[in-house]
């Protein structure tokens, strides 16, 4: 899977895991900008953990989940827009320590003025991101990996949730499908480019096979 590139986003013919909303269909997409594009504090050390942002900001994401949203939609959409996009960017990108991001580069004007989503210099970041965690010891290159690997399947568990349960619930699906679309796609994009990017050590390769061994981690 490539990169999403420039503000037309191209659904892959096949994206597993989730229940795909009527937009996945194999032609380019534009996804609207319904958020701030910004996240969190500028400091890492006070910013919560991926998990703690919604409680952070005073959202219940189970409440979410069964219809019960307690807000405005335009609300809503916002909120999952911004922890599920930017913040799944923020949470990997500064898994190897402070990576500075300028969220202004995912957003493009449209020719009729519309804000989009555009994830043209997402390359670049996780170039950053590789820079940062190559120059860690062996052993904490390790732990980053899973440390990626963990906030991926978070972010998998409630999107997959939101996918499957949204359309029992009694209002409509709290996020444009096409966000939603875009938001499963930067998922698999940065699950590909951990992998691509990983390009460890022989010693950090044999204890990822230990533990892809004894089941407590799959090896890259």
């Amino acid at each position: 899977m490539s990169y999403p590139g420039n503000d037309l986003i191209k659904a892959p013919a096949n994206v597993p895991r989730y229940r795909l909303p009527s937009a996945a269909v194999e032609q380019p997409f534009k996804v609207p900008l319904k958020c701030k594009p910004s996240y969190g504090s500028d400091s890492v050390s006070d910013q919560p953990s991926f998990t703690e942002y919604p409680a952070s900001q005073g959202w219940d994401t189970e409440r979410i989940l069964i219809g019960d949203l307690g807000r405005d939609p335009e609300a809503v959409e916002a909120f999952l827009q911004q922890w599920l996009l930017f913040g799944l960017i923020h949470a990997v990108v500064n898994s190897c320590g402070h990576v500075l991001i300028d969220y202004g580069d995912f957003v493009r004007v449209d020719v009729d003025g519309t804000q989009l989503v555009t994830t043209k210099c997402l390359p670049g970041i996780m170039e950053k991101w590789k820079e940062a965690k190559d120059a860690l010891p062996s052993d904490q290159q390790l732990m980053v990996v899973m440390e990626v690997d963990d906030i991926l399947a978070d972010a998998r568990y409630f999107v997959g949730k939101l996918t499957y349960l949204a359309p029992s619930t009694e209002g409509a699906l709290p996020i444009e499908e096409s966000i939603l679309l875009s938001i499963i796609i930067l998922g698999e994009t940065l699950e590909y480019s951990k992998i691509t990017y990983s390009r460890m050590s022989l010693e950090v390769k044999s204890r990822l096979s230990i533990y892809g061994e004894t089941g407590i981690y799959s090896a890259i």
